[in-house]
């Protein structure tokens, strides 16, 4: 029979980044995900492959109303480049957690 975490502890000696949080408990707190360099394994955890993310910002084409056209950017990391005339940033960055 298999590891309760075999997957995980797979992915994680393949080089996986691993996140763990506490089993959700009687109390209703959704604990949040922290990264794990050296996971235990333990019964009362639950692990995952951290999710990649990306940053995202909007932009919009200059001269247009507040229903018109906008426009995405995304990068692996934020930063403030010039989008080029005609176009202007309408929000900041954000990071964004991928999903499948």
């Amino acid at each position: 029979m298999k590891h309760k975490h075999y997957d995980m502890v797979v992915a994680w000696a393949g080089g996986a980044q691993i996140q763990a949080r506490p089993v959700n408990d009687d109390s209703g707190i959704e604990h949040a995900w922290r990264n794990v360099s050296d996971p235990r394994w333990s019964e009362f955890a639950e692990y995952r492959i951290k999710p990649e993310t990306i940053w995202v910002r909007l932009c919009q084409r200059r001269g247009t109303g507040a229903g018109e056209t906008k426009f995405v950017r995304q990068s692996t990391t934020p930063s403030d480049e010039n989008l080029g005339e005609g176009f202007r940033w309408i929000s900041e960055w954000t990071e964004v957690q991928l999903t499948c």
